[in-house]
């Protein structure tokens, strides 16, 4: 199966999104986190993050967490992938990525290795926005 999804940091859709072309019987949900953290800029790959996949982030719903081996899951051979699904980040700083299911079918080519080819990019995220560089902490 081949999808188009739009992934963005909650709250700024409009300003700051990707859409992708997935080929969901060849990525992984490893693939998908390697996507957002580098396409995103977020800081690196050693912060927690994980897949929720309901509302409620903290609610136990289902989720599949970072060490997790259904992190090496194709995204079609997962039993529960709802249309929309988040992406929870950085558990201090918080961050959350909504994931959507746009289209599926997606009748274009996909070329990409992982199965994932980046669409259309709109904005620069930046993770922490009030971080000042100029800031003196010997102050």
């Amino acid at each position: 199966m081949k999808a188009k999804i739009k992934i963005y940091p909650k709250g700024r859709g409009r300003e700051v999104y990707r859409v992708i072309a997935v080929d969901a019987d060849v990525a992984t949900f490893r693939d998908l986190c390697n996507f957002i953290v580098f396409d995103f800029d977020l800081d690196s790959m050693f912060h927690m993050y994980r897949f929720v996949f309901s509302k409620n982030i903290w609610g136990g719903g289902p989720e599949i967490e970072k060490g997790s081996p259904d992190m090496n899951i194709v995204l079609s051979k997962y039993s529960y992938l709802p249309k929309t699904f988040y992406f929870h980040y950085d558990y201090g700083a918080d961050l959350l990525f909504v994931i959507t299911i746009m289209s599926a079918p997606y009748k274009g080519e996909i070329t990409a290795e992982d199965g994932i080819d980046l669409i259309k990019s709109v904005g620069d995220f930046q993770e922490d926005p009030d971080y000042d560089e100029d800031e003196d902490d010997d102050e």
